[in-house]
Order: C-alpha cells, then sequence, then structure tokens
C-alpha cells in the first residue's frame, strides 16, 4: 500500500477527474488555521468531527492503483496515513479520541507553553525482526547507534546540514526540544542495550498491516507502548520505507516500522534513504506530525507556519519551488522532515511543528506517560540483555466434557503469548496452537480418552521451556440436542441481547461469538438461556449455542447473523473542552438547574462546583441518563470526601448531604472499570432545599434485562463468568469457614474508584450480627492478589484493602457469603 499519489503517465482527462475528486475530498477538511480567539477555536473543534470522512475518502483514493508508477525512480513512501485511515475504520471510538488529542493541542498552544518545557527524553527499543533466509535484516548494533543519533540530531536542529536552510525559513526552524536514548531496562526489569532480536519464521515481505507486532504472525509484541517508543525493523515491501502509528490508537500496535534498509548511515542503509531521515519522518507521525501537504492538494497539515502546498516533494528540489495554493506567499518547504524528498534534502522542523509534539507531553497530553517511563533506569549486575521466560504454572482443567476442555495457566511474568501442544496419551504426535490468552479451549476429542498438553510461554519472542506434560481424561458422553432456536433482540449500536430455546436435561449452556471477518470465536459457559453482548456499531456479527447435558455438548446451532447499526452523533459537551477534568478546573453549574456532559473517555473524569444558601443548606446529587456504569463524590471547598454514590452497573446516583454548612461544594463524576459513553450525555443536578432529603427518595435507575449476564469484547471470559449472578456456583467450594448468619441480599460499594492507595469495601446491607464474608480481589489476567475472610455487622461494615503495591489497570473485587455473591470493577491509577 502506498500514500504516495503519481500522477504522471496518466490520461489528461483522468488527471482531471482525480484532481478534482481530491480537491473535494479536501474541502470536507478545510479548517480555519487556529488562532487564540474563542470563535476560531470553537469552529475547528466543530470541523474536526470530518476526521473520519477524510481519512475514508483518502483511503479509497490511495488504494487506487492508477496512482502507481513502477517506472518512476526510488521514492519515499509512508504507509502512516493509509495505517490511520485503517485503524480510524476498524474503531470508531478512535476518531472521538483523536478529536481530544487535537482539542488538547489546541489548549495547550493557546498556553504558550512549548517554550518553557525542559527536554523530554524518550527510552526506545528497537526491535529487529529478521527472517532467517535472509541473515542481511539482522542488522548491526552500529547501523541502530547511528540511526540513534541522527534522530536526536534531526530533533535538537544539530543536524550538520541545518547551514542549507533557506534565508526565508531561518527563524521557522526548532529545536523540537526531545531526545532518544535506547532503553537500558526492560518492562520486566531486567537490563538491556534497547535492541531486542528476534529471528522470525516468516518467508515474505511484512507489508504495511501490523502483522510485524503480532507474535501469532510471526512478529514480536510492542514492549509497554506507554513507557517505550517501539521501533520494528524489518523487510517491509511493496516499496514502503516506513509508517507509524499516530497517538489515539490502539496501545499494542503503537510505535514505528521501518525497512532495514532505511536505518542509520552505515550497514544495509542505501541511498538515497541512508541518512536516517525515513525514522526521523516517521516519529514526526508518531509526534502527531501530517505530511506537510496536508495529503490533499493544498492541504492543511494544522501547523501555521509550514506553507500549504500543492502535493508532496521528491527527490532534492532546488531553491525555491513556487507554489500553486492561494493564498500561499512563501515557497515550498521541501526542506521539512515531513515532506517526501530524499534524505539528503530534508533537514528542518518547524515551530509550529515543535508545539504539536510539545502538547503531547503537557498535562492530559496523549504520550505525557513517557516522562515516568522507567525504561531508562540502571540494571545492575545482568549479563545478557535478552529475555528469560518463565514457564507457566497448569491449572487444573476445567469444564472437562466428553468432546471438550478448557486447559488454563498461571502466565509468567513478561509473557505475551503462549504455545499449546496436546495428543491423545499414546499418540506419537502433538497437535500445536498459538494463543495470546491464558485459556484454551481443546476442542473435538475423544470421549473416554486420556490426553496430555503441555505449554510453553513467549516473551517479546523468546520462547521459554515447555511445562512437564499434565494429563486428564474425557469422561463419557450423553445425549444432547442443541437450541433449536437463537433470536437476536434489542440491537443497538453498541450492544443487543441474544435469547435460545431451553434444552431438557441441559445444566449449562456454550455461547459463542465473533465478528464476521473474525477467524476464532469468544466462548463462554452460561446457566441461563439469554445474555446481552457490549460490541461495536456498525459490525456484524455471528453467534452460535450449543447445549451441555452431563458430561457432553451438543453440536452448535445454526449461526446467526446480525449487524449493529452505526453509532448517533456524539454528545456535545460544552464543559470538556475548558478541560474541567481536576477539582481546579472544575466548571461552575447552577443549583437546581440540570446539567448534560459525558466521560468520552478511559481516563476522563468530569469536576462541577455549586453553592447552597442558608435559606436552602439541604444538598442531593442526582445523576440520570447513565448507559454505562459511573459513579459520584461530593467534596467540600477544602477537598474533604464528603459522600460517595456508586451503584452497580448503569444504575442512576444519588447521594444526599443534609444539614450541609453554608459554602462552596465540588461533584466529581468518575467512571468504573474504564466506562465511557460518547455518544450519550448523562444528566447532573445539584439540588438545594429548605427542608432535609430523605432516604425514602427513589435511588437507582433503569432495571436490569433479564440475562444471565453481560460479554464485553474487552474483557476475558474468565473474568466475566463471576458476573453471572448473585448466586455461587454449586461447584464452588470455600476456602473458609461456614459462616452461621445468612444474608438474603448483598450488595457493596468500592470507593474510592479510582483508586491509588487504600480501596474501602463497604457492605451496604450488613445485618445486625456478625457474619463471615470473604473478599477477594482479582487482576486483569483473573490471577488472586488478595484473597481474606472478615467478619462483618451493621456497625462494622467496611472491608481495608491496600492496593498501593498493585500496577495501574482493572481489577475485580469479588464478595461472597454462603451463596450470594457480587463483582465489582475498580480501576487503580496512580
Amino acid at each position: 500500500m502506498h500514500d504516495v499519489l503519481y500522477l504522471s503517465n496518466i490520461a489528461p482527462e483522468t488527471k482531471t477527474q482525480i484532481t478534482n475528486k481530491y480537491y473535494k475530498v479536501n474541502s470536507a477538511f478545510s479548517l480555519t488555521r487556529f488562532s487564540q480567539t474563542q470563535n476560531n477555536f470553537e469552529y475547528m473543534i466543530t470541523k474536526f468531527f470530518t476526521f473520519k470522512q477524510l481519512f475514508l475518502s483518502l483511503m479509497a483514493i490511495v488504494l487506487s492503483p492508477i496512482f502507481i508508477n513502477a517506472q518512476e525512480e526510488a521514492h519515499r513512501n509512508c504507509g502512516a496515513m493509509e495505517l490511520l485511515a485503517r485503524q480510524m475504520q476498524e474503531n470508531p471510538e478512535m476518531e472521538k479520541t483523536r478529536q481530544d488529542i487535537e482539542m488538547q493541542t489546541a489548549r495547550f498552544a493557546m498556553g504558550k507553553q512549548a517554550s518553557d518545557r525542559a527536554v523530554v527524553t524518550i527510552p526506545v527499543v528497537f526491535h529487529i525482526v529478521w527472517r532467517g533466509t535472509v541473515p542481511a535484516e539482522n542488522i548491526s548494533d552500529a547501523q541502530i547507534i547511528s540511526q540513534m543519533e541522527s534522530l536526536n540530531k534531526d530533533f535538537s536542529k544539530l543536524n550538520s546540514d541545518i547551514s542549507k536552510i533557506p534565508v526565508a525559513f531561518k527563524t521557522t526552524a526548532a529545536d523540537i526540544g526531545v531526545q532518544f536514548k535506547l532503553a537500558s531496562r526492560t518492562p520486566w526489569g531486567a537490563a538491556t542495550n534497547g535492541i531486542n532480536r528476534y529471528q522470525s519464521s516468516r518467508l515474505t515481505y511484512w507489508g504495511a498491516n501490523d502483522e510485524i507486532k503480532d507474535p501469532l504472525k510471526g512478529g514480536v509484541q510492542a514492549w509497554d507502548s506507554k513507557q517505550y517508543l517501539n521501533i520494528w525493523v524489518c523487510a517491509i515491501g511493496s516499496n514502503i520505507l516506513g509508517y507509524a502509528q499516530f497517538p489515539g490508537g490502539g496501545a499494542a500496535t503503537d510505535g514505528v516500522v521501518t525497512d532495514y534498509q532505511c536505518v542509520g548511515l552505515n550497514g544495509t542503509a542505501r541511498a538515497p534513504f541512508n541518512l536516517g531521515r525515513t525514522v526521523t519522518h516517521e516519529v514526526g507521525h508518531w509526534m502527531n506530525l501530517y505530511h506537510i501537504w496536508g495529503n490533499g492538494a493544498c492541504g492543511d497539515d494544522l501547523v501555521s507556519d509550514t506553507p500549504k502546498q500543492g502535493d508532496a516533494s521528491y527527490g532534492c528540489p532546488t531553491f525555491p519551488q513556487l507554489n500553486s495554493c492561494s493564498g500561499t506567499k512563501n515557497a515550498k518547504m521541501t526542506m521539512n522532515y515531513m515532506d517526501y524528498t530524499n534524505d539528503q534534502c530534508m533537514y528542518m522542523f518547524s515551530v509550529g511543528q515543535k508545539t504539536r509534539i510539545q502538547a503531547l507531553f503537557a498535562v492530559g497530553g496523549a504520550r505525557a506517560s513517557l516522562l515516568t517511563s522507567r525504561g531508562l533506569e540502571t540494571v545492575i549486575a545482568t549479563s545478557s540483555a535478552a529475555v528469560t521466560c518463565g514457564t507457566p504454572t497448569v491449572n487444573p482443567v476445567r469444564d472437562l466434557y466428553a468432546t471438550s476442555a478448557i486447559v488454563s495457566w498461571v502466565s509468567p511474568e513478561g509473557a505475551t503469548s503462549f504455545n499449546v501442544q496436546y495428543k491423545v496419551a499414546t499418540a506419537t504426535t502433538w497437535t500445536k496452537v498459538a494463543v495470546n490468552t491464558n485459556a484454551y479451549t481443546i476442542p473435538n476429542l475423544k470421549e473416554n480418552t486420556d490426553y496430555q498438553y503441555q505449554v510453553q510461554a513467549i516473551c517479546y519472542g523468546n520462547p521459554g521451556s515447555l511445562t512437564p506434560t499434565a494429563i486428564f481424561k474425557t469422561p463419557f458422553s450423553s445425549a444432547c440436542g442443541a437450541p433449536q432456536t437463537v433470536t437476536p433482540s434489542l440491537i443497538q449500536f453498541n450492544s443487543a441481547t441474544l435469547k435460545w430455546s431451553a434444552v431438557p436435561g441441559a445444566t449449562q449452556y456454550r455461547f459463542q461469538f465473533k465478528r464476521n471477518t473474525a477467524t476464532t470465536w469468544n466462548i463462554y459457559t452460561l446457566t441461563g438461556t439469554a445474555c446481552k453482548l457490549n460490541i461495536s456499531p456498525n459490525t456484524t456479527y455471528q453467534v452460535q449455542v450449543a447445549a451441555i447435558c452431563g458430561t457432553s455438548v451438543s453440536a452448535s446451532s445454526p449461526v446467526i447473523s446480525f449487524a449493529t447499526p452505526a453509532a448517533p452523533p456524539p454528545c456535545v459537551d460544552a464543559y470538556e473542552v475548558l478541560n474541567n477534568n481536576t477539582m481546579t478546573t472544575a466548571s461552575a453549574i447552577v443549583a437546581n438547574v440540570a446539567t448534560k456532559a459525558t466521560i468520552n473517555a478511559s481516563t476522563d473524569m468530569d469536576w462541577f462546583h455549586f453553592s447552597n444558601s442558608a435559606a436552602s443548606p439541604h444538598i442531593q446529587v442526582t445523576l440520570s441518563n447513565l448507559k454505562v456504569n459511573y459513579g459520584i463524590n461530593l467534596y467540600s471547598a477544602a477537598g474533604t470526601l464528603l459522600s460517595t454514590s456508586n451503584n452497580i452497573g448503569s444504575s442512576n446516583e444519588v447521594m444526599r448531604y443534609n444539614n450541609a454548612p453554608v459554602g462552596k461544594y465540588y461533584v466529581q463524576i468518575f467512571n468504573n472499570a474504564g466506562s465511557n459513553d460518547t455518544y450519550n450525555c448523562y444528566n447532573l443536578i445539584a439540588n438545594t432545599s429548605a427542608v432535609p432529603y430523605v432516604s425514602g427518595t427513589k435511588e437507582g435507575g433503569d432495571a436490569y434485562e433479564d440475562t444471565d449476564f453481560t460479554i464485553s469484547e474487552q474483557i476475558p471470559a474468565s473474568i466475566l463468568q463471576w458476573e453471572m449472578g448473585t448466586k455461587v456456583i454449586q461447584a464452588e467450594t470455600s476456602k473458609f469457614a461456614a459462616t452461621e448468619a445468612v444474608m438474603t441480599e448483598l450488595t457493596f460499594k468500592v470507593f474510592p474508584n479510582p483508586v491509588s492507595n487504600n480501596a474501602i469495601v463497604s457492605v451496604n446491607n450488613a445485618p445486625e450480627e456478625e457474619i463471615k464474608m470473604e473478599v477477594y480481589v482479582f487482576d486483569a489476567m483473573g490471577r488472586v492478589i488478595y484473597e481474606n475472610a472478615h467478619t462483618i455487622s451493621a456497625e462494622n461494615n467496611k472491608v481495608v484493602i491496600n492496593m498501593s503495591d498493585q500496577q495501574n489497570g482493572l481489577y475485580l473485587v469479588r464478595v461472597k457469603s454462603n451463596e450470594l455473591q457480587q463483582v465489582q470493577k475498580i480501576i487503580v491509577r496512580k
């Protein structure tokens, strides 16, 4: 794939048609250049909602074969824009994320903070992924070091060819204030030289579809992209020199990919791309810079001091090259790193480009997490930079049936994928599969048969040892028919409910679903005949259900397909423009007047403030119209937490604070487990009254749908199965002593959420007499990180759990008493 548009050797009428189409596309993206006036700022935000239209249109143009001219001399080809177009098409949420990044960039530019920021140093890891048939792809350390030297000079305006900048652009050239250093510490704490080498079994070129980053395709998984700049070096093919992911994409694919013939100044580097400028160009994209021509005829790269130009520049053009764009006074800035000239003819960034880059590292910036990376720490007493991958610990087989079984294991530190092999005990050959989770359902087994299996962990491309051979035996089968009907209903843009007919004798059901284009199924074992899916808009899904009777699983029902509609227009949140994510930047609201806003990202939270009066001192805060799980906190002006409401699921939140002293109060709206809703505004109202509010006022939101539980594409099946209702599975036994007192209902809250230190579990309906309650905390991999039994009562209904040693991320708190249990998600954020 290419994002270079060749218009040579094309019939004049075709060129005209294409040019007209290209101008039409660009006009949809025509943005007023940013200025500090409020009107222009709001106009820019409105226009950014055309991102998706722009990139989908560009992708259709770019992929048209008439633009490829194989007879041309070597030209710079970059796949970054096509990657961005594809990612935005596959992930509708990314459009909103990109909008948020651009709004944050605009706010940063208004503050003129770029010149005041200290130099940012970024840890870098090079993943050298070479095919065993082409040893030259395993480039030397010296070649990588020369690339690092070139990259640092280019971003510091210390490159030797800086003197070539024309007088017209001398004052525009900028020292970006960013430096790069090879990582000295791996994500798992070992010493490294920042160069990770991996010999792949791949035989073909990698292309620009991110397979280089997928261990299951022979590639190498990224190191934590919030802590490192990942640069993959490989044989890309298709005449593409490199590509990069813009800020806002997925963490697993974030980074830069470059061809091994375009790295550094020696070794395999080939002219005219042998000065390291391909990596400079792609890192520019990674730092939110567009091509200087805006990827459109006289397009806008969102930088005010780079003159518009009609298209890309190639080769080594002499200065000045006149610009054909109306309203452009200056000549083309062909020497900018974000143009398409040869390495020896690009040698500057601009001040405006510096501002865009520096915004990434400001408070709330998309790459600000790199400022606290541990990747440059010194690690003592390690002689090798290679990853040492541990051996998994195999768990007992679960869901063992006549025709299938689930094997699972505890992952060693640093594991990024796994190999599973299994066979009939008397066989001599193994069936091998690669998986990226810590569980696998072995299919097509024979009844009453002994099997063996082993598991091997892969740590960033390096395999560990196989586990000792584990064994299990399948039981005899019993007759069980498949459900006759499976019916989708309540299909929304991001959810759907599936119901199926009951099968006589069935004790459970094997439910599986996938996207229409996927090759593997998401499989869940359920006790009921319905479930709700949390899924993506404008996507076709397939569903099947099988019945489990005794020790056998029936054949699956016929595949049912359904499609979700396109997402509605996003919620217009006027407060988010003001960045009300902290107490100090809280937005003012008027008591007794409803406010609409939204949590639009997993890291977002909203703050508001209001005042009561001597005539109306009593306070009640209500949060309603919730489609996802939010909670609210009430704080005093001094920052003291006064009250919390954090109901389960999308229930409304109501909290009261009677006899409140007269003054200012703050309301914090937070999400649970990263919940956010770009499309639906919540309703917030802070009521004040002359009479106290009573607890009889209705609390809670819409009733839950009558389904067994909700399935999300983002959460592992092993975690979701804990949400199958409040009754504990009968086969499960407790580690702790049985309790005498019995609760008939169990609900609890966990706060604060997000948590950085102590999490407080508060049981809402603890009985008067003391009872035993079991509390567990699981991490995102399903591992138990806390388990204990506590004695609680109405007077002592809280449990404190220290989470200060846990890493940032999703956790589940599970509370159990006799046959009752509930689960809530919490986020650790420090």
